[in-house]
């Protein structure tokens, strides 16, 4: 989370939101391969 305020301080918020919107998807894709996960077992 230091990196993030840090990038701020420099004025880097497009990057910022870039990495928020990468993270939010890698977080969508763990949520979907759960739960093919939970309909297997």
């Amino acid at each position: 989370m230091m990196l993030f305020h840090s990038r701020r301080l420099l004025g880097a918020d497009k990057t910022d939101n870039k990495e928020k919107g990468i993270m939010a998807d890698l977080q969508h894709k763990l949520n979907d391969v759960a739960q093919k996960r939970e309909q297997q077992i």
